[in-house]
């Protein structure tokens, strides 16, 4: 494996990086689940899992006993929506879908405190120009409907629809960050990569504005939802960095990515991204500072210990006298990490060919035990 075939792979991972708490994992499997509701089945219901790195979406409707399967799913980060059958919105939230290597992935959710996650309500109305009592009734009855027709089109998989559905709610409420990052997600899906980063700029300000807002200033607004607001500031800014970087504005992706590092609680998602930028744009020096702190971050970061080892195996300037490079110390450490903890992963191969490599150069060179 050449340096060439190394840079186009890292160059691969950047284009597909992850928005939010884990790296997919190799392969595809299916998805087994149940939807309950205080341990009653769902039936009926249709569940959206929709991939925050590859931009798919997946339905599957449940049957009389709660339970449904989705095929040929892809692990990772998903928003998981789960719709009534008049369409209204039950659950919306961001869920790691993981699972060993050769098992399908358990998605058992219990609906017990009504709707979850943004959007999963009505979003709350600005104040509206009109004054009077049938004001605020009008422009909530308003909202709702937008929301019935955003919710008929994401059960319908009628990708324009929900769209439009968006901007009109947006527009009707521009303080509504979570519609502006369902927005911002939808535009991403349809490879509209401005006008997403522009919906997730309004939907960083708006949810900032709301997370820092004073307990005192509105007594409506509870502690969950400045947080919730505080975690969807994070989550927007890496979609944002996805964003720039499709429209390789690397500048502005790595701003992105630095801010939501700044603010995450884990920040090994921004650092991550950050050290892959970095590599492509050759300042490896901050490539392997930012792969370190997304290992620090998270020590079970897989992809951090590949993309490390791999840089410092190309880097190798050093040679002996029989012409093998020398490599850097940590080398193979980060190499035989990312194998242990991804013995089956997507660059496990790739990863043994670099220590096999490093093996036998240690055994001419006499430096070494041999052992890769």
């Amino acid at each position: 494996m050449s340096s060439k075939t190394i840079r186009g792979l890292v160059t691969l991972l950047a284009i597909t990086l992850c928005a939010n708490s884990g790296w997919p994992q190799a392969g595809r499997t299916r998805v087994d689940g149940r939807i309950t509701k205080a341990g009653k089945s769902l039936a009926g219901v249709l569940v959206v899992l929709s991939n925050q790195d590859t931009f798919e979406a997946f339905r599957a409707t449940t049957d009389k006993y709660g339970t449904f399967r989705i095929s040929d799913v892809a692990r990772g980060t998903y928003i998981v929506s789960i719709l009534g059958a008049a369409d209204e919105k039950l659950y919306r939230q961001a869920l790691q879908l993981a699972s060993e290597p050769d098992a399908p992935i358990e998605l058992n959710l219990d609906i017990v405190s009504g709707p979850t996650g943004p959007p999963a309500s009505t979003p709350q109305a600005s104040a509206p120009a009109a004054t009077g009592a049938a004001a605020p009734d009008a422009k909530r009855a308003e909202l709702e409907a937008l929301v019935r027709r955003y919710n008929s089109a994401l059960r319908a998989g009628d990708h324009q629809a929900e769209i439009a559905a968006l901007e009109a709610i947006v527009a009707a409420d521009p303080t509504s960050w979570d519609y502006l990052d369902a927005l911002g997600n939808a535009q991403m899906t349809a490879g509209d990569y401005e006008h997403a980063a522009e919906s997730f700029e309004k939907g960083i300000q708006a949810g900032q504005q709301l997370a820092s807002s004073a307990p005192s200033s509105d007594p409506t607004i509870q502690k969950s939802d400045r947080d919730r607001a505080r975690d969807g500031v994070v989550q927007m800014l890496v979609s944002q960095g996805n964003a720039y970087l499709n429209l390789k504005k690397n500048d502005k992706a790595i701003a992105s990515y630095s801010r939501a590092a700044e603010l995450a609680p884990d920040p090994s998602i921004p650092y991550f991204n950050l050290c892959v930028l970095h590599y492509n744009a050759g300042n490896q020096d901050a490539a392997l500072a930012a792969c370190d702190k997304a290992i620090s971050a998270n020590p079970t970061k897989a992809d951090a210990y590949f993309i490390k080892g791999s840089m410092l195996f190309f880097a190798a300037t050093k040679t002996n006298k029989d012409g093998s490079r020398v490599v850097p110390p940590g080398t193979a450490e980060a190499l035989r990490k990312y194998l242990q903890l991804a013995p089956a992963g997507t660059h496990a191969k790739d990863a043994r060919q670099m220590l096999q490599l490093i093996s036998n150069q240690s055994e001419r060179s006499g430096t070494g035990s041999g052992k890769p």
